[in-house]
Protein backbone atom coordinates (compact mmCIF):
# COMPACT_ATOMS: atom_id res chain seq x y z
CA UNK A 1 0.00 0.00 0.00
CA UNK A 2 1.50 3.06 -1.36
CA UNK A 3 0.35 5.41 1.54
CA UNK A 4 1.00 3.97 4.66
CA UNK A 5 3.92 2.69 3.02
CA UNK A 6 3.01 -1.26 4.54
CA UNK A 7 3.61 -4.77 2.37
CA UNK A 8 0.23 -6.45 2.67
CA UNK A 9 0.13 -10.07 1.78
CA UNK A 10 -2.72 -12.19 0.96
CA UNK A 11 -2.34 -15.26 3.77
CA UNK A 12 -5.84 -16.95 3.17
CA UNK A 13 -8.72 -17.05 0.82
CA UNK A 14 -12.04 -18.30 2.20
CA UNK A 15 -14.31 -19.35 -0.57
CA UNK A 16 -18.23 -19.11 -0.81
CA UNK A 17 -18.44 -23.19 -0.68
CA UNK A 18 -16.88 -23.43 2.65
CA UNK A 19 -18.46 -19.83 4.15
CA UNK A 20 -21.98 -21.66 3.41
CA UNK A 21 -20.64 -24.60 4.99
CA UNK A 22 -19.51 -23.60 7.89
CA UNK A 23 -22.66 -21.68 8.77
CA UNK A 24 -24.85 -24.83 7.63
CA UNK A 25 -22.29 -26.57 10.70
CA UNK A 26 -23.26 -23.54 12.91
CA UNK A 27 -26.19 -25.50 15.77
CA UNK A 28 -28.37 -22.27 15.48
CA UNK A 29 -28.67 -22.95 12.03
CA UNK A 30 -29.71 -26.70 12.49
CA UNK A 31 -32.65 -28.23 11.21
CA UNK A 32 -33.13 -25.19 8.98
CA UNK A 33 -33.52 -24.82 5.26
CA UNK A 34 -31.12 -23.20 3.27
CA UNK A 35 -33.75 -20.41 1.92
CA UNK A 36 -33.94 -19.85 5.36
CA UNK A 37 -29.88 -19.54 6.07
CA UNK A 38 -28.06 -16.44 5.46
CA UNK A 39 -25.80 -18.15 2.97
CA UNK A 40 -23.18 -16.20 1.01
CA UNK A 41 -24.32 -15.59 -3.02
CA UNK A 42 -22.30 -17.42 -5.22
CA UNK A 43 -21.54 -14.18 -7.22
CA UNK A 44 -19.23 -12.73 -4.46
CA UNK A 45 -16.53 -15.57 -5.01
CA UNK A 46 -13.72 -15.04 -3.30
CA UNK A 47 -16.24 -14.06 -0.12
CA UNK A 48 -13.11 -13.88 2.40
CA UNK A 49 -9.20 -12.64 2.25
CA UNK A 50 -6.73 -12.85 5.42
CA UNK A 51 -4.07 -10.03 4.84
CA UNK A 52 -1.16 -10.04 7.35
CA UNK A 53 1.31 -6.97 7.24
CA UNK A 54 5.09 -8.44 6.40
CA UNK A 55 6.58 -5.18 7.30
CA UNK A 56 6.17 -1.16 7.27
CA UNK A 57 8.32 1.41 6.59
CA UNK A 58 7.57 4.59 8.91
CA UNK A 59 8.13 7.83 7.59
CA UNK A 60 6.60 11.20 9.05
CA UNK A 61 4.12 13.15 7.10
CA UNK A 62 5.54 16.57 8.05
CA UNK A 63 8.46 18.81 8.59
CA UNK A 64 10.58 17.30 10.91
CA UNK A 65 13.30 19.89 12.69
CA UNK A 66 15.22 20.92 16.07
CA UNK A 67 12.72 24.20 15.51
CA UNK A 68 9.73 22.55 15.69
CA UNK A 69 10.53 19.98 18.48
CA UNK A 70 11.33 23.06 20.52
CA UNK A 71 7.87 23.55 20.79
CA UNK A 72 6.31 20.79 21.87
CA UNK A 73 4.78 20.89 25.50
CA UNK A 74 7.26 18.40 26.56
CA UNK A 75 9.91 19.81 25.43
CA UNK A 76 8.99 23.69 26.30
CA UNK A 77 8.01 23.28 29.80
CA UNK A 78 9.52 23.15 33.21
CA UNK A 79 8.81 19.21 34.63
CA UNK A 80 7.69 19.10 37.85
CA UNK A 81 11.16 17.24 39.27
CA UNK A 82 12.99 20.53 37.62
CA UNK A 83 15.62 21.30 40.02
CA UNK A 84 14.33 24.76 39.09
CA UNK A 85 10.88 24.36 40.92
CA UNK A 86 12.56 25.36 44.39
CA UNK A 87 13.75 28.50 43.20
CA UNK A 88 10.13 29.64 41.59
CA UNK A 89 8.58 28.72 44.77
CA UNK A 90 11.06 31.32 46.22
CA UNK A 91 9.71 33.58 43.81
CA UNK A 92 6.32 33.33 44.37
CA UNK A 93 6.49 33.35 47.87
CA UNK A 94 8.18 36.68 47.48
CA UNK A 95 5.02 37.09 45.41
CA UNK A 96 7.67 38.11 42.12
CA UNK A 97 4.95 39.15 38.95
CA UNK A 98 4.73 36.28 36.13
CA UNK A 99 7.29 38.40 33.90
CA UNK A 100 10.01 37.97 36.50
CA UNK A 101 9.15 33.77 36.20
CA UNK A 102 9.15 33.79 32.85
CA UNK A 103 12.22 35.74 32.72
CA UNK A 104 14.12 33.62 35.92
CA UNK A 105 13.39 30.30 33.42
CA UNK A 106 14.34 31.73 30.01
CA UNK A 107 17.40 33.18 31.40
CA UNK A 108 18.63 30.10 33.44
CA UNK A 109 17.00 26.93 31.93
CA UNK A 110 17.40 25.86 27.74
CA UNK A 111 13.25 25.88 28.69
CA UNK A 112 11.53 27.95 25.62
CA UNK A 113 8.44 28.75 28.25
CA UNK A 114 5.38 31.07 27.31
CA UNK A 115 3.23 32.92 29.26
CA UNK A 116 0.83 30.60 29.17
CA UNK A 117 3.18 28.27 30.53
CA UNK A 118 4.18 29.82 33.34
CA UNK A 119 0.65 30.46 34.20
CA UNK A 120 0.39 26.97 34.60
CA UNK A 121 2.69 25.95 36.29
CA UNK A 122 2.13 29.08 38.90
CA UNK A 123 -0.88 27.87 38.93
CA UNK A 124 -0.12 24.25 39.85
CA UNK A 125 2.18 25.75 42.59
CA UNK A 126 -0.02 27.64 44.11
CA UNK A 127 -2.76 24.41 44.54
CA UNK A 128 0.20 22.10 45.58
CA UNK A 129 0.94 25.29 48.12
CA UNK A 130 -2.80 25.00 48.96
CA UNK A 131 -2.82 21.37 49.84
CA UNK A 132 0.01 21.32 51.99
CA UNK A 133 -1.49 23.59 54.28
Amino acid sequence: METTHQNIVVTEVINVARSNAALRRQVRYQGLTDSELPLVPAKMEPYQRKFICTHEVYAHNHRVSEDINRFYPGIRQVPADSPLIPDIELLVEAEAGTASVYNYIRENTNHRVTMDDVHNLLRRLLKQSKCLV
